[in-house]
């Protein structure tokens, strides 16, 4: 899923992001270049993981990218309200 929705940021036919954040416009390109990067390197950080999962610093910063990303839709939905629990996200 990191990745899909890395690559989506950088083609624009692919992006779901205004399905997700209804209530604002179009991300501009470069938010949405800079999201997809950093997603990107979630996911490999993750599947860097799943190879090692022994490594205990390697695993904790794993989870780290799953809490920051789960504090950045949780705040989306009830703090800032611009997505919805049943959007793609």
């Amino acid at each position: 899923m990191a990745f899909y929705n890395g690559v989506q940021s950088f083609v624009p036919s692919m992006r779901v992001t205004s399905r997700i954040y209804e209530k604002t416009t179009e991300a501009t390109p470069l938010m949405s270049r800079m999201m997809g990067l950093w997603t990107i390197t979630s996911g490999i950080v993750r599947v860097y993981t799943a190879w090692n999962i022994t490594n205990k610093a390697l695993y904790t910063v794993a989870m780290w990218t799953f809490v920051l990303a789960g504090f950045s839709f949780y705040t989306e939905v009830f703090l800032y309200k611009t997505a919805k629990i049943s959007s793609p996200g």
